[in-house]
């Protein structure tokens, strides 16, 4: 098997190409990275020595890389204005590679720059004065708010095609409605109504 030189073997080559294979397979295997890679799987290893583990963390910070953590511990803007920019940012994020989310969810969160994002969020959460105990399923809420938004995102428009005459709402009023616009106005939605849950359960 004909190997480059150590020298073009990255662990951003790796990671790239990890990427490009998810975006065309929906997975990757070491086994399958090495061959695509034309390498040895134990030269990879060299550099990503956690194996596919290690790989789709670096996957995971590279999706997220753009998030801007500075803005959600700014004090000076409220607390449920900075929750909305978590969510947006997290979306905006994911939604740009949304066939990873299968493979990022399946495995837990050992990735420093993630966890900094729940840790931003869990911070949030506490200046809401939402008690401790309600925190994971408030990030449970989020999370799936998040995700469900961006595997949405790549959802066709219009979505309902050939409705059959005696579906008269999909065929008529909201036919008017089916755009791109949708996406984004069905996730504010969500996020606002997460939020007044925060709210409620704060002055309740």
């Amino acid at each position: 098997m004909a190997r480059p030189t150590q020298s073009l073997l990255s662990r951003e080559l790796i990671v790239r190409t990890a990427l490009d294979m998810v975006r065309r397979e929906h997975q990757f295997t070491v086994p399958g990275l090495a061959t695509r890679l034309k390498v040895h799987p134990s030269s990879l290893y060299h550099h990503v020595p956690g194996g596919r583990g290690e790989i789709v963390d670096l996957m995971r910070k590279e999706l997220y890389a753009g998030i801007d953590l500075d803005r959600l511990t700014d004090s000076e803007i409220p607390w449920e204005v900075r929750l909305q920019d978590w969510t947006h940012s997290y979306r905006l994020a994911t939604a740009g590679a949304p066939w990873l989310v299968p493979v990022v969810v399946g495995q837990p969160v050992e990735d420093a720059p993630t966890q900094a994002i729940y840790e931003a969020l869990f911070a949030l959460l506490d200046e809401s004065g939402l008690p401790e105990s309600k925190w994971m399923a408030a990030a449970t809420m989020f999370d799936v708010i998040v995700l469900g938004s961006a595997l949405d995102a790549s959802s066709p428009v219009p979505l309902w095609q050939n409705v059959d005459s005696e579906f008269s709402r999909l065929s008529g009023p909201m036919a008017a409605h089916d755009t791109e616009e949708r996406k984004i106005d069905g996730f504010a939605v969500a996020v606002d109504a997460a939020i007044a849950w925060v709210q409620g359960q704060v002055e309740g």
